[in-house]
Parts: structure tokens; sequence; C-alpha cells
């Protein structure tokens, strides 16, 4: 490797970059939101995950990257180049710079939340006033038992018979929106063929047994207006008796669900007491922050809330540029790291952050573990039942594939494994350099970081305050409902939570900072390599594209267009990327010159089994995981008439940005070959890389 490329100044450097590649956010808020919803058997699929996917392919990522900077290449299209001697294996690595730099565009913005939530944590508080302690609500309901007896009350609802008058109106609703549609269908000739007993109602038999693409689809509409009605009434007490009662006898396991007897539960809940559980309280037990003043101050910091609204004031801001400005800063810190080398910024970076991050989680471990439930708390929970509930197995939720697929895409996550970044990394390795031992200390730090730390402070105190029930509701409603809703009113709920809420934020940023670095390597580093241009330039070019791309991304909040990146980028495109590496290394490249490579300067012995994963195991069990998924998945990828009407156009926006970088990134790559073919790099590997005597 040339001189210019720079390298590694030390093992414990490369190692703490390696670790704060694959240590981020997802650590921290992910994992221990998917240990509450699926409780302690989670972990069973998860270790299995790590032993046949993260760690093999860890070392592929790890040796392939090796091997490439031997040739001057720290990305996959070179990389690929050299293992499979095609035209075409090029353009397939264009992915292993496409999709880390598509993270990278939206991971930012999520990063530069937690710096301004340091900031703010620090100058000012949460509470409209200080010492003002907002009511936390307990539940002695899960929100799933709630979510059961709508669905059962709705069950109901719509096997009951379609009359002639609801029909027609649903057709005049449809002749009003759409006369063309309401022609072609003909409504009341649909209806006047299949009310076969001559009533004026449908019942299910008459709608099944002559069923057409026109009647499923005037069933369908009317199915989803009764649904919509019912969201807006009570369930009474008599409907919550009985379907709690059919619900109980047909599965007794959702016994778990309730704290209290039904009928004492529902006395709990029905806040009013009018005997019916209205809307507004349902949303207390599904959503139970959703009025919290940590969500206004997030809604309003991200400019969910329409600012120009005026039947609303605002509380905490009132334009969107703190967020602007908090993200502009995370990307040039960003980009102002990787304009250096690589020991005087990413490894300099590294050795900082991670001490700290390990450091302030173990503060905040230690705190967790001495934490008292709030005087206000009538639930009775302690920090430790939190414990309990992500460690004790429940082994009745191994036959739910949902949760195989999940915990395979933590690993995916929390490794970084299929992002380009770990070959990118490991690209400034020494041809004897060790790969096995090293990646072995990467993926041991990983997971002290999540399972021994992750796990120990967010859902545990979640469960302290706000009951298992309510830390369950919380976590269903995602990670940053964790982070940046619950947590906040946490810290105002314990003695020095001005003093904790920081250390918080700030562990968050230095996850987020580290990994984000590392995803943007790859875009660096083939701008470098494969066009010659500077560190300083190649950053400036970075910072461009961030922000462009970006902008999107910052002033659309709730409109989908980040989760569509996140979809496509950093779910999807992560699972093709690693199976494509896995066939590449271990089948064209040639399963003796894999294993070759791999074992090449291993410090300690890697066992042979090791060859049959990464050839065989992992291969399948990527294929079928991706198929499980997509069978699952398969309508979002193929439409986007399972969104509301207005994220639509936002969605189409995001996967039009996909395809863009993708085909820019590709053609980059034809470019760059098709105006080097004369370097010396693509003829022969540098002298620097050579075994040392």
């Amino acid at each position: 490797m040339s001189s210019s490329r720079g390298a590694w100044a030390s093992r414990i450097g490369l190692v703490l970059a390696m670790a704060g590649n694959a240590v981020g956010l997802g650590n921290f808020l992910r994992f221990p939101g998917l240990c509450t919803k699926y409780g302690g058997a989670f972990l069973i699929p998860y270790f299995i995950a790590l032993l046949l996917l993260g760690i093999p392919l860890m070392w592929v990522e790890w040796s392939i990257g090796r091997y490439g900077g031997q040739f001057g290449h720290s990305t996959a299209p070179g990389v690929f180049d050299k293992l499979w001697r095609n035209r075409f294996s090029k353009y397939l690595g264009a992915l292993g710079v496409a999709l880390p730099l598509l993270i990278t565009i939206y991971y930012c913005y999520i990063e530069s939340w937690c710096l301004a939530y340091t900031w703010y944590s620090v100058t000012r508080p949460f509470a409209p006033q200080e010492g003002d302690t907002q009511k936390i609500l307990y539940s002695p309901v899960s929100p799933q038992l709630v979510t059961e007896v709508a669905a059962w009350k709705s069950s109901r609802a719509l096997a009951l018979p379609i009359s002639r008058t609801e029909w027609e109106q649903k057709g005049q609703n449809l002749k009003s929106a759409n006369p063309r549609r309401f022609e072609k269908l003909n409504p009341p000739a649909i209806f006047s063929n299949l009310d076969t007993n001559r009533d004026d109602s449908l019942t299910t038999d008459e709608l099944t047994l002559q069923s057409s693409n026109n009647s499923n689809l005037m069933r369908d509409l009317i199915s989803q207006d009764r649904e919509a009605q019912l969201a807006k009434e009570p369930i009474t007490k008599a409907e919550w008796l009985a379907a709690t009662e059919f619900i109980l006898q047909h599965n007794p396991e959702m016994a778990r669900l309730l704290k209290l007897p039904s009928d004492a539960a529902f006395t709990a809940i029905d806040l009013n007491k009018n005997n019916a559980l209205d809307p507004p309280e349902r949303l207390a037990i599904e959503k139970p922050l959703a009025n919290a003043r940590t969500q206004l101050f997030l809604d309003e910091y991200l400019g969910s809330r329409s600012y120009e609204d005026p039947a609303i004031e605002a509380t905490y801001f009132r334009t969107l540029w703190p967020a602007v400005f908090f993200w502009i800063v995370t990307v040039a810190i960003n980009c102002l790291v990787l304009g250096t080398d690589i020991n005087a910024g990413i490894e300099r970076l590294a050795k900082i952050a991670m001490p700290a991050l390990i450091i302030f989680a173990i503060i905040l471990a230690a705190r967790v573990l001495t934490f008292q439930s709030p005087s206000t708390a009538e639930h009775g929970y302690t920090v430790w039942d939190g414990m309990n509930f992500i460690w004790e197995p429940r082994f009745d939720q191994l036959a739910n594939p949902e949760m195989w697929l999940a915990a395979a895409g933590q690993i995916f996550f929390t490794l970084s494994v299929g992002t380009g970044s770990i070959l990118c990394y490991a690209s400034y390795l020494k041809r004897n350099d060790d790969c096995a031992l090293t990646g072995l200390a990467t993926a041991s730090t990983n997971e002290f970081c999540e399972i021994v730390l992750g796990g120990s402070i967010a859902i545990p105190m979640a469960v302290a305050v706000f009951g298992l029930f309510g830390a369950q509701a919380i976590a269903s409603g995602g990670s940053f409902n964790i982070g940046f809703v619950a947590m906040p009113l946490i810290f105002e709920q314990m003695p020095l939570g001005r003093l904790f809420g920081p250390v918080w934020f700030a562990l968050l940023f230095f996850a987020g900072i580290t990994s984000s670095v590392a995803l943007a390597s790859p875009m660096m580093a083939f701008l470098q390599d494969e066009f010659g241009i500077s560190r300083k330039s190649a950053a400036g070019i970075l910072f461009g594209i961030l922000i462009g791309f970006g902008i999107p991304v910052v002033v659309f909040p709730g409109s989908a267009y980040l989760d569509q990146l996140d979809f496509w980028a950093g779910t999807l495109g992560l699972f093709i990327f690693a199976l494509i590496e896995l066939i590449i290394f271990g089948w064209i490249f040639g399963g003796k010159e894999m294993w070759a490579e791999m074992t090449r300067g291993a410090q300690i012995p890697m066992p042979r089994f090791v060859y049959y994963l990464v050839r065989y195991v992992a291969p399948i069990y990527m294929f079928v995981i991706l198929g499980l998924w997509i069978s699952q998945e398969w309508q979002t990828l193929t439409s986007v008439e399972s969104f509301l009407p207005e994220q639509r156009g936002y969605i189409w926006m995001a996967r039009a940005s996909v395809v863009t970088v993708i085909g820019l990134v590709a053609l980059l790559v034809g470019l760059a070959w098709a105006t080097k073919s004369d370097r010396q790099v693509r003829q022969s590997p540098p002298q620097q890389n050579e075994p040392e005597a």
C-alpha cells in the first residue's frame, strides 16, 4: 500500500476503530427494544445468528479487505475485481460503496439528535418549570391485550351482514370520488347478483360463494370504513369481559398480559369511570408517552408539528433551524475526522471516543443497579424485574419466525457486516497481519457493549419507572421512543438526573460518530484509490453529498423518507451485499484460496468448521432468511398501497434517491476503470504490504 493511503499506527487503535464501527446506536437503543419485544427467548436466535453468520462474515470481510489492500484497493469495486476476474464484478462491488453512503446520509441526522440532546440536557430542562415532574401513568394491562380485545370486537363487527343501504352508501361515495371507477364496478348490479335470498343484505357466505374481484373490492372498502368507525368507538366493559374470557379460554398464555383479574384491570384503566374504554384511554395504554412533554420536545425539534399552524402554540421550538444547525455541525465533524490521515483522524477518534463510551456506559449501568422506582410508581416493579425479563427465556416464542428474522437483522446491524466498512478498514493491514484474533476481539468488544452494557441501561430503568407493560408499549413504538422520549422522562424522576442525562446522550453521540465515520470511509477511500483525490478534497466532496442528499431527511420528518432509506440501504441492501461477498469469496475465488487467505497470519488457530460455515452454512442461512423476509415484505417491496396517501410521494422520492446513488457510484466505477488502466497499482501489489523480514 502506498504511503499516501496511510496505515494503522497500533493494534489497539485498529481494534478500537473496528469496535467503534460496530458499536453504534443500535447497541443501546435497538437491541434493548428487541429484547423487550420478544423477551429472553430473543437471545437464543441472536447467539445462533452471531455464531453462524456474524463472526464468519466478520472474518470474511477482514480477509478480503486485507487482500484488496495488497493491490491498493480499500473498497469493494477494486477488491471484487481482484477476487473475480470478470468485467462485471466491480459493478457488484459498487454496492459496497453506495450502501454505506446512503446509510451515512440518514445516520448523521439521527446522530445529530444525540449531539443536540447532549447540549439541551445541560442548558435547559425538559420540564416547563424547574422541579415540575410529569405524572407517569401505570397500566396493569399489556397493550398487546388491548389490541387483541379490539381485534375481537372488530372481527365480530366485520362478520355482520352488509345491508343494501350500507352497500349503496359506499357506492355513492365511490361515485363522488371516482365516477369512472364507479361505472366500471357497477356496485348496484353486484349487490343484486350476490343477494340470492333477496333479503337486502349480504352474508359472509353469500360474499364468499360468489366472490369476484369487484365484489371483494367493495367488501374491503366497506370493511375499512367499519374499522375506521370502530377505532372511534369505546370498548364497553361488557365487550371487554366477553373478549378477555374468549381470548384466555382459547389462549391461556395470554394471562401473562394481565397483572390483575380482568374485571379489576378494566376498572383500573377506565380512568373516567364511565364503564367504557374510550380512545384516549386506549391511547394511554398503547402509547403511554404520546402526550409526554419529552415527546412534544422531540416533535417540535424535528418539525413533526407544524410551526405555521395557528392552533398550535410552540412550547420548545418555533423553527427547524436548531435541528438543521446540529445536523450540519455533525456532518462537518465527521468530514473533519475523515479529512485527516487514518491514524491522526479515525484512529485518534477511536482512542478517545471508545474508552469514553465504555466509561459512560459503565457509570450509567452502575446507576441503574442502584435505581429505586419513583415514589409515585404504583406497579411495584424494580430494575431487577427488567433484567429478569430480558434474560429469562420464553421458549414459546422460539416458534415465531419474525423473531429469528429480527435476530439475524440485529447481528448485521450490530457488527456492521455487509456495509463495506470492515472491508475498508481491513485494507490498511499488512499482508501477514492477523485477522482471526483481532476480528474476534472486535466482535467481543461489541457484544460486551451491546449485551452487558446496552441491556443493562434503558430497559431495566424503563421497567422500574413505567412498569413492565408500559416499557413494552414504549419499546413497541420504536428505538427513538426509548432513547429520546422515555429516557429524558426517566432522568427527570431520579436524583441528579440533570447530571446523568448528558452522560446518556454523550454516550449515544460517541457510539454514533465512531460508526458514521466508518460508514463514510468506503466513499472516501474510493475517491482516493480510484481517482487519486486527496483526503481533504474527498472529505469536501463527501460533505456536499451528505448535505445534498440529506436535506429531504431533515425537512420532511414523518414522511417515511428516512424509513425507506433505512429499509432499502440499511436492511435489504446489507443482506444482499453480504450474500454477494460470501459467494464471490467462498466459491468464485475458490475454497482453497479463501481458506489460505483467512488463516494467513492468524494468531489463534481458526477451526476447520469455519470453512464449512463460510462456504455452506452461512449462504444457506442467508438465503432462507432472505426468502422468509421477502415473503413477508413483498408488498412493501412492490407497491406503496400499504402507506398513507400523503407519504407515497416521499416514498418514491426515497427510492429514486437509492437508485440514483447506486447508479452514480456504478458510473464512477466504470469511469475510474476506464481512465486508470495504465496505473501500476492495478498491475502488482505494492512492496509495503509484502511480508516483513
